[in-house]
């Protein structure tokens, strides 16, 4: 099975080859180059290299006859093979839209990540300075004494160092359990400062989910129906011409 996976690909790979020979041959090769997409552009790229590894290691013999490291080398190519799906996902309106909304999104996304970096930035901060050092395995440990519901994993849902305050925002962001959490900061503060740990997450949860994540679904929602009706908009304008040049007398 093994050697008529590597066998397989090497002929796909020869296939390949003549492919790409008959039209360099037929419209030369800076224009064939140019004409094709970016899936078979990558896969010009790595054949030649499909090839030499072929010739490297599948011509001679695995001394242990396991062709571990072959079969490695040549699913890579047949994983990367698989990209040409996307050239036929192009015919389909739905991905062109799809694909030009992401386009889109590239210079707001940039906005976006800097003002959600500035909101954890701001929280975790605040975090760090007021529940910083309190959580560890013992605390943790302490706690489950007093309440059953409390998890060994919350012991990672701590403001100790600012990497792991962003981590806990990141859970509280898309609520992730974020109502034990809650009950968890009040326990470790004995509830004397339940105001104070209810109002940190409430306003953080209000902040980054209710208010910025909707706002981040409503833009790509905008930005969809924007391309789509400007993608209807050139086809239309299209069909007309032809409809006009069809008309003209010649």
């Amino acid at each position: 099975m093994i050697l008529a996976l590597i066998w397989l690909n090497f002929i796909i790979s020869i296939c390949f080859g003549l492919e790409i020979t008959i039209k360099a041959v037929a419209y030369g090769l800076r224009r064939a180059f140019s004409q094709v997409n970016w899936v078979i552009k990558i896969e010009f790229f790595y054949q030649p290299l499909l090839l030499c590894l072929w010739f490297l290691f599948v011509a001679g013999t695995s001394k242990d006859d396991s062709y571990s490291l072959e079969v490695n080398i040549f699913s890579l190519g047949i994983l990367l093979r698989s990209l040409r799906v996307v050239s036929v996902l192009n015919e389909i309106t739905l991905w062109r839209n799809f694909v030009r909304t992401m386009r889109a999104l590239v210079k707001p996304a940039f906005n976006f990540a800097v003002t959600l970096y500035s909101l954890y930035l701001i929280f975790a901060s605040i975090g760090l300075e007021f529940m910083g050092g309190r959580i560890s395995v013992d605390v943790v440990a302490q706690l489950q004494q007093l309440d059953s519901e409390v998890s060994d994993t919350w012991v990672y849902l701590n403001f100790n160092d600012f990497v792991m305050s962003l981590n806990t925002l990141f859970g509280i962001m898309w609520q992730n359990d974020w109502e034990q959490l809650v009950v968890f900061y009040e326990m470790l503060f004995n509830h004397e400062r339940d105001s104070v740990v209810n109002m940190y997450f409430i306003v953080f949860i209000e902040l980054a989910n209710l208010i910025f994540i909707n706002i981040i679904i409503a833009f790509i929602i905008d930005t969809y129906q924007s391309i789509d009706l400007t993608l209807k908009a050139e086809r239309d304008a299209k069909d007309k011409k032809q409809t006009n040049q069809v008309d003209t007398p010649g």
